[in-house]
This record gives C-alpha cells, sequence and structure tokens, in this order.
C-alpha cells in the first residue's frame, strides 16, 4: 500500500471516529432549578440546598447541589442525573441541625419528576418559612 493510501485510510477512520461521537445518544439529564419566595413570605435565596430524593419522604438522598444567588432569586444546575424518578425538595438549615425544622427555609416540587436520558429540565420551587 503507497503512502498517500494509508493517509487517506487514516483520514476517513478519524472522519468515522468524530462523526460517531457527535451521534452518541445521551445517557443523563440535565436539571436547572429557580427559587422565588411564595408570595407573601420574605425568605433568604442566597444560599440553599436542592436535593433528590428517591422517595416522596425524602429519606433517600439520591443526588444534592447548591442552589446560589441572591436574596430574592436563587438558581443552580445540576447534570448528569440517572434516569429515574425523583423528588425535589429545597431548603436552607437556618439553625445548623440537618433536618427540616421550625425557622428553616423549604419548598418542594409537588410532582414526582420522571427524569428520561436527554432530558433538560427547567423548574421554579416557591419557598417559605417553616413555622
Amino acid at each position: 500500500m503507497n503512502r498517500s493510501a494509508i493517509i487517506i485510510l487514516l483520514l476517513i477512520s478519524v472522519a468515522f471516529y468524530a462523526g460517531c461521537k457527535k451521534n452518541k445518544l445521551p445517557t443523563t439529564a440535565d436539571l436547572s432549578v429557580t427559587c422565588v419566595a411564595l408570595e407573601g413570605h420574605t425568605v433568604d435565596l442566597s444560599d440553599l440546598r436542592a436535593e433528590l430524593h428517591t422517595t416522596a419522604t425524602y429519606e433517600s438522598l439520591k443526588y444534592h447541589f447548591q442552589i446560589k444567588g441572591t436574596a430574592v432569586t436563587s438558581t443552580g444546575q445540576l447534570k448528569d442525573i440517572e434516569p429515574g424518578r425523583y423528588f425535589l425538595v429545597v431548603w436552607k438549615d437556618n439553625d445548623s441541625n440537618q433536618k427540616f425544622s421550625k425557622g428553616d427555609f423549604f419548598g418542594f416540587y409537588p410532582h414526582a419528576l420522571n427524569l428520561k436520558a436527554g432530558d433538560n429540565t427547567s423548574l421554579t420551587v416557591e419557598m417559605y418559612i417553616i413555622e
């Protein structure tokens, strides 16, 4: 085989490999969350923790991520989530006791999230004070 044939085969192989990577099907999902205060409530939204649980009782934590922003609105994003059914809760542990308690800021998405591979979901969560 001559040198130009080898170079042509190499270029075809590289182009084929690059094309295969470009068409690779996604295997994970992405989630963006924006938090706002529930009407009539004043909460500091500057540093929140978002959690994805596999049960509605929030006892089975699978993922967590930070939601940052201002006291008025915050946004966070989690990428590469394994497809599945999740329940979203967002909170700020104001008394640092590592559990939901009076005085903490709390919000949740009211429906289960059924995330599929390739999903890029954006949600808004209303936050309020636990009384």
